[in-house]
């Protein structure tokens, strides 16, 4: 994380950071501080990576008009997969019924 970002993080959160930053200084514990602020930035990343993800799976299971329930559609992603025989590297290599197979999974 570069200087200029890791101070923009600060300021984001902080009225007055530098008297936080100076505190730390002062008990020693600068290290601790800093490592716990970017374990915490990145454990926010994540969770809004994975509630932009879970948005998009439901936009997805919605357009699907499936009979299943989210979390069954979901699961049946998952398992995909591992049932697929043929891993196809280009489009070309696609037959009608590969291509039917996969609608098929994807709009049952």
């Amino acid at each position: 994380m570069g200087e200029f970002r890791f101070m923009d993080l600060l300021y984001s959160r902080y009225a007055s950071p530098m008297d936080l930053v100076n505190l730390y200084l002062d008990q020693g514990r600068f290290g601790e501080f800093v490592t716990n602020i970017i374990e915490l930035e990145n454990e926010r990343n994540k969770a809004e990576e994975e509630k932009q993800n879970e948005q998009k799976l439901w936009s997805a299971y919605i357009h699907s008009m499936t009979d299943k329930n989210f979390i069954d559609w979901k699961n049946g992603l998952v398992e995909q997969p591992a049932k697929q025989k043929k891993v196809h590297t280009r489009d070309e290599d696609m037959t009608e019924d590969d291509i039917q197979n996969i609608m098929d999974k994807l709009f049952p």
